[in-house]
């Protein structure tokens, strides 16, 4: 008898203790890269509960936010979420009953769900938890008393399969390029058919790769005025367009809608991802019929590689930015300028997008207009010669200019023109003072012209 009064007693306090907890379990799904997945947050022994509060963490390069759902109690909604930190990973919540009664859900029922955009590549994942990050976990019931907590731990994986569906797909692909060197991102569309309305968000790590611009404006009437870079500096670009005249916009498959330029800046081998995400312009596209269609996207990436240190004597020149109707000055360098007598060569460039001004320095001994061709100019070529009439030889620090040339942006915005080093009609060659031409490399510049208001 006495055995069975403990057994009462102890399944009493079991049942006391069960009470004064309440549980969350948060679900887990996997897809493919591009696709939306909803996490529900289930609840067990939510009984009387007057207020809820905490944070739901993950990893946001895997996936990112888009908005929560499903809401079951009542005055709980979108505004109950702070999504100010989802981009790190962080979503809060704080919900409590205004009518002070509590409120009730049956066991493994939806108190919420998450929706998730997954940019993450195939193969990895993320975990979505309960913690106390950024606001602390608290539950408390009508009794004022506040509960204990159990939380199952959900996540989302990449599947290995891309997704195959009918659905507009944004896409970004991968590329690299060395410290200090700038690059441009495409952003390319797929299924984009009779499409009157397009927006969204670009996300990146800005301590890998900083904003310099958007050229190549793809969409009819598209300008640097459909985009929001007032958080550039924070990774974070969006998007707007609408078409003015609502017939509908239908491009290619893998056309071009814009092109973002940047400027890498972070240590070699990181990855800055770049990512199509829906905060804090949720993605939306809408065609001719003012249909809210399904989309997809596929994330890209730049990553810093090895920097190339030239190895010898190599010539280069700058690569430059101005608006149409500006002039700019393109610097010609030299690397491992050592006891040359003798430097001479040719540069040529597409005329249609700069046409040629002037020489403005002469950074060598003796060099004067007098030492370029440049009777060609109109055809896009320029030629140099030079001599040391000493024969001594000249030696030049690293990255010393040689000489500087000035021309006029003419072209369209997002053309641009590579200033190319060759061997027509003088051909290449550099000597130094033991009469021996030495092999080179060259680095070639290039022009772009950008929209006035990008500078």
């Amino acid at each position: 008898m006495k055995k069975l009064s403990l057994i009462i007693i102890f399944l009493s306090l079991f049942a006391m203790l069960k009470a004064q907890a309440v549980y969350f379990r948060i679900g887990s799904e996997t897809d493919a890269q591009g696709t939306e997945v909803v996490i529900p947050v289930k609840v067990e022994d939510f009984t009387d509960i007057l207020s809820m509060q905490g944070t739901i963490s993950f990893d946001h390069s895997v996936v990112s936010f888009v908005n929560t759902e499903d809401y079951a109690l009542t005055g709980l909604n979108a505004t109950c979420f702070g999504t100010t930190n989802v981009g790190s990973g962080k979503l809060t919540f704080s919900w409590y009953d205004a009518s002070l009664l509590g409120q009730n859900l049956a066991d493994n029922d939806t108190v919420f769900s998450i929706r998730f955009l997954i940019a993450g590549a195939p193969g990895t994942s993320t975990s979505i938890q309960l913690t106390d990050d950024s606001t602390t976990v608290e539950v408390v019931d009508n009794t004022y008393s506040t509960l204990i907590v159990y939380d199952q731990t959900g996540s989302v994986t990449v599947s290995e399969e891309s997704p195959v569906s009918d659905d507009v797909t944004f896409l970004i692909s991968d590329y690299e390029g060395e410290n200090g060197a700038s690059i441009e991102v495409p952003v390319t569309v797929q299924k984009f058919e009779d499409i009157i309305t397009t927006q969204g968000t670009i996300e990146f790590d800005e301590t890998i790769i900083s904003y310099s611009g958007i050229s190549s404006f793809g969409l009819p009437s598209m300008s640097l005025a459909n985009f929001g870079t007032g958080s550039a500096a924070s990774g974070i670009l969006t998007f707007s367009w609408n078409d003015p005249t609502l017939a509908g916009v239908t491009m290619a498959d893998d056309a071009v809608i814009f092109t973002i330029e940047f400027d890498i800046i972070g240590a070699e081998g990181q990855i800055s991802p770049v990512n199509v995400i829906s905060t804090p312009t949720p993605i939306e596209v809408a065609d001719v019929g003012l249909n809210i269609l399904d989309y997809s996207v596929n994330n890209g990436s730049v990553t810093v590689g090895e920097t190339l240190v030239p190895d010898g004597f190599t010539i280069l020149a700058d690569s430059v930015e101005a608006a149409i109707g500006q002039y700019v000055e393109v610097t010609v360098r030299a690397t491992d300028f050592v006891d040359l007598i003798t430097a001479q060569g040719s540069i040529t460039f597409n005329t249609s997008v700069a046409t040629f001004d002037q020489i403005t320095y002469f950074g060598l001994p003796d060099l004067s207009a007098a030492n370029f061709g440049l009777t060609q100019t109109a055809s896009g070529i320029i030629s140099f010669s030079w001599n040391d009439p000493s024969l001594v030889g000249v030696t030049m620090a690293d990255n010393d200019i040689l000489f500087t040339l000035q021309f006029l942006v003419v072209g369209a915005i997002g053309e641009e023109t590579p200033l190319t080093f060759g061997d027509s009609p003088t051909s290449l060659e550099f000597v130094d003072n033991d009469f021996t031409v030495i092999t080179y490399d060259t680095e070639n510049g290039n022009i772009k012209v950008i929209d006035l208001y990008e500078l």
